[in-house]
Parts: structure tokens; sequence; C-alpha cells
């Protein structure tokens, strides 16, 4: 196709908030207050630069089967073939009203729950319920005008993607990091017409974000109704969880509210305890291998090291080069809120103890801030069309549900132990018949040599 820039012809502004469903990991280069820090301006505000928002809704569209990407590839640029100029204006995102940053530590776990050596690393995040505003112009030129419904149909796809929660953003996104959501209340579109209202152009001149008025109600008048791919990607697992006794997923700070001399405490997002993805994903993945490990000894042909690569995703160096794959799950961080019993925490006083002597050990005093009780909602995104997952998901819960698996630190003196309510997937109960659907699946999987 020739590439002729040509005249512009329409002009469709689109803005609106953004708000974050869980924290969000956007790293800069800087690394004075943590290993990875939030990406800001050079005021102090953080912000999404347009390069992250752009990536994220082109591959959200590469992702579903009806769109040719090569009309992907003219709406934001083909960097292939003949080059062409991107038709899609993205901005930078700039966190607006009351945001959070606080900062996270993380380590890597082996195979028994202790850390790897030279595996401790913090990150900052913005915490949960941030807001910042999104704005995207699309510039329909006339070289390009037989594509203008393909534009505006992909337009409207990104932002229902937006508003399902599809999209996802930032680092760890497959471990409860950057899930973002939109209320289609608070869209605003202006459509600009050169052809046919002759105030277009002055309309277009004075533009201001601030002070625009939209003259398009909802993204679905973009595109026709049928034309919107209405599916997911996602298969949506939920677990409804009571919390036993009481939980501790460690976060250190010099100081804890209302308790000075607190060594460490359960971790909190906004205020609220919660249960990170990362955890979850831990003892998830955990979990999974060892009733993969239990069913080889049964004798199934079961490659376990392969089979929890495929569905946690790996990095691996080979050759100089980083060999990966992304998880085919997502998990999302779980909020603790009151159940039966009030969520409450506890200050708890301590001892080290000499293994040797089994007395106390000089200066091993110290406090935890543990949290109890309560109830919480794990959610799991599966890619769908890997119904074996589901299955061995199902078999994770079961051992949560019994007490084999525990959630979070501490899990040797009780902490962590969990009772599963009930579990749905895609919205309906997931009863005896249904679990036996997934567990055949999960039984035919492995059986075909994986």
């Amino acid at each position: 196709m020739e590439d002729k820039i040509g005249k512009v012809i329409k002009r469709i502004y689109v803005k609106v908030p953004i708000k974050l469903e869980t924290p969000l990991i956007i790293g800069s280069k800087d690394s004075y207050n943590a290993d990875i820090e939030v990406l800001k301006d050079s005021k102090g505000i953080p912000f999404v630069p347009a390069s992250s928002l752009a990536g994220v809704f082109r591959d959200y569209l590469k992702q579903l089967s009806n769109y040719d990407k090569d009309v992907i590839g003219l709406m934001f640029g083909k960097d292939y073939g003949d080059y062409t100029m991107s038709c899609i204006n993205i901005y930078d995102g700039f966190f607006v009203g009351d945001y959070k940053l606080r900062i996270r530590d993380g380590v890597k776990l082996n195979e028994r729950k202790a850390s790897v050596k030279g595996s401790k690393y913090d990150y900052e995040i913005v915490e949960t319920g941030a807001s910042f505003i999104l704005r995207m112009e699309l510039v329909i030129r006339d070289s390009y005008s037989m594509y203008e419904n393909d534009f505006k149909r992909m337009l409207a796809q990104i932002l229902y993607g937006l508003e399902k929660g599809q999209i996802f953003l930032g680092a760890k996104a497959n471990r409860g990091f950057g899930y973002i959501s939109i209320d289609k209340n608070d869209l605003s579109i202006l459509e600009l017409d050169f052809k046919k209202d002759n105030n277009a152009w002055d309309k277009w001149i004075n533009f201001d974000w601030e002070k625009f008025l939209p003259n398009i109600k909802s993204y679905m008048e973009l595109c026709d109704n049928d034309t919107l791919l209405n599916k997911t990607l996602y298969n949506r697992l939920v677990a409804e969880i009571n919390i036993c006794s009481s939980i501790m997923i460690r976060q250190y700070s010099k100081f804890s509210e209302g308790y000075p001399e607190v060594d460490y405490e359960h971790i909190k997002c906004n205020g609220k305890p919660v249960i990170p993805g990362t955890s979850w994903a831990g003892t998830i993945r955990q979990s999974s291998i060892m009733i993969l490990e239990e069913l080889r000894r049964e004798s199934l042909n079961v490659n376990v090291d392969k089979i929890i690569k495929d569905i946690f995703g790996y990095v691996e160096d080979e050759e100089d080069e980083k060999a990966s794959k992304a998880s085919l799950v997502k998990i999302k961080e779980s909020i603790i809120v009151d159940g039966d019993e009030k969520t409450r925490e506890l200050l708890i006083q301590r001892v080290r103890i000499d293994r040797f002597t089994g007395g106390a050990m000089d200066t091993g005093l110290y406090n935890e801030k543990t949290q109890h009780f309560g109830k919480t909602k794990l959610e799991i995104l599966i890619r769908k069309n890997n119904d074996y997952v589901i299955g061995l998901l199902l078999l994770v819960l079961k051992e949560l549900n019994t007490g084999i698996a525990a959630i979070g630190g501490e899990t040797s003196i009780g902490r962590g132990l969990v009772k599963v309510n009930s579990i749905s997937l895609d919205g309906e109960e997931v009863n005896d018949e249904r679990e036996e659907r997934y567990l055949r699946d999960l039984l035919k999987y492995l059986r075909g040599g994986n």
C-alpha cells in the first residue's frame, strides 16, 4: 500500500478516568528508595507512559481473533513491511486526586518455602483506588477513509475491554497487579467531522482537554453492536474463603499505626489487609507440584516441571538469551473483610529460641501484628481453552479447604489455614457434575504424554 499522509477528515477525542482495582507497578530506572520505583515526572507526580498504554491496547486487539493484524498496524503504526505513522495518539496518564505510594518487599522462595539467598528485593507501587486520566485522539485521514469503520470499531473494543476488566497494565499483571477499569458514565467522546461540520476547524483549533463538550454518549455509537467482539479471553474462577484463625504475610516498616514497637505486620493496601496475588501464586504453584508429584507416583506419565512451566510461566537463561513463556493464569490480589467473625489484628510478643539449648536467644524478643479471622475472595483468570488447568486448580482448592495447603508465612504454627465456602466458574456454581468434568479434562491431558 502506498504510504501517503493525506488530508485529515475526522478527529475523535476520548477522555476517561481509569481506576486501579489492584496496585500498579510502572517501574523507572530510579532506585533511590527501592529497587524498582514508580515512574514520576519532574514534580514527583506518578504517571503511566503513553507507550505502556499503547502496548497493552495493541496486544489486547491482537489477542482477539476478528481483528486483522495489518489493520491494527495501520491504526497503531506498522513496524514491519511498509512503515506507517500511527493513526491514534495516546497521551501519558497522570494520576489525579488522592493517590498513595508504598514500598513492598519481595523475595524468591524455593520449593520448601525458604528464601533463596540473594533474592531479596523491594518495589514501589501505586495503591489500589487511585485514578489516572486516559486521553486518546484518533486521526482519520482521507487516504485511510476506507478503514474508518475498522478504526472506530477497534477504539470501541479497547473501551469495552477496559470496562469489562480484560486489559491489564504494568509489571506482574499475572500476579495480581495492574487490574484496571473504567466507568462508562465518566466517558467523554468528541467527534469532529471536517467534511460535514463547518465549525469543526474552530473546535479543533480551540480544543482543550479540560473543557471540551462531548457529542457521543456511548462508545457503542462508534460501531455496530453486532461487530463488537463481546467475548472474554479468560475463564473466571472465584472461591469464597473464610480465614479460620490467623494469617501473616509480612510487611516490614519503620512504624505501624497504633503500635510503635512492631517489628513486622500483616501486609495492607490502602489501610486494608490483603493477600497479594504473589502469595496466592506461590501457594497454588507449590500445591500443584505436590498434586502432580502424587499423580506421577500413581504411574501416570507426568512431566511435572513442564506442566508447571506451561501453567505458571517461566523465564530462563539459555545461551546468553532469555527464554520465557507467559503464565496461563492471572491471580488477583484479595482484600480481607469482615465475615461471620469480624477481622481484626492482634499484637503478639514472641521470642527466638536457641535450637541447641532450647532457651531464649539474647536480643531475640520481637513483636508481630497478625491478622485474625474475616473472609476474602480468591479470583483466578484462566486463559480460555485450558480446561485441564481448571481441573488442577479445583484440586488445589480442595487442599486449601482441608488444610493440606496454607497461605502466607508462619504456617508451621497454624497460620494461613482457610475454609473454602463456595466455588464458581464464569458466574455459575461449580457443582459435583462440573467438577467431575474438569477433573476428567485434567486426567485426559496428563495421559496425553505431557
